[in-house]
């Protein structure tokens, strides 16, 4: 019985469809609303830096099958799956590396905004906040009884 053989990916197909992304004005569109979907995920506090991939897997095959329709046959897929494995780990490592890590939007700021995605905020920062709020010890506020006397005596000094 003979072993099959994986093709390896071929990383200057995967650097020619990185830069077919940029540049293609529909398939950029496409790459922001896959950004503001992770972006979602950072801000809700699921973020998972493994499960980026697979999310960015659909988007290799969408780019490599608008190049296909461009520049080959114009059916299927141009490329092996492992070139499209590459390209999507390399979409993964750079939005990745675009929002620090997953801590914070970072350069994608621009688009949460756009999109109304707000971090959630983390345990210290609620605790702040919440410090903030405490009723600070200031001198008694007059109530509505304490107004109601002031105006009898100012009516009564007249």
């Amino acid at each position: 019985m003979a072993t099959r053989t994986r093709t390896p990916a071929d990383m200057i197909a995967v650097r020619e469809l990185e830069i077919f992304s940029d540049n293609d004005f529909p398939i950029y569109k496409r790459k922001q609303e896959f950004h503001k979907s992770a972006l979602r995920k950072i801000a809700q506090g699921k973020y998972d830096r493994a499960k980026l991939p697979k999310l960015y897997k659909h988007l290799a095959d969408e780019v490599d099958k608008a190049y296909n329709k461009q520049y080959g046959s114009g059916r299927g897929f141009m490329t092996n799956t492992a070139t499209r494995a590459a390209l999507a780990e390399d979409f993964a490592a750079d939005f990745h590396m675009r929002t620090r890590g997953g801590t914070s939007f970072g350069e994608l700021d621009y688009l949460a905004a756009e999109a109304g995605i707000k971090m959630r905020a983390t345990k210290k920062a609620t605790k702040k906040k919440a410090a903030k709020k405490a009723p600070k010890k200031t001198a008694k506020k007059a109530s509505s009884n304490d107004a109601a006397v002031m105006a009898a005596i100012r009516a009564s000094l007249k």
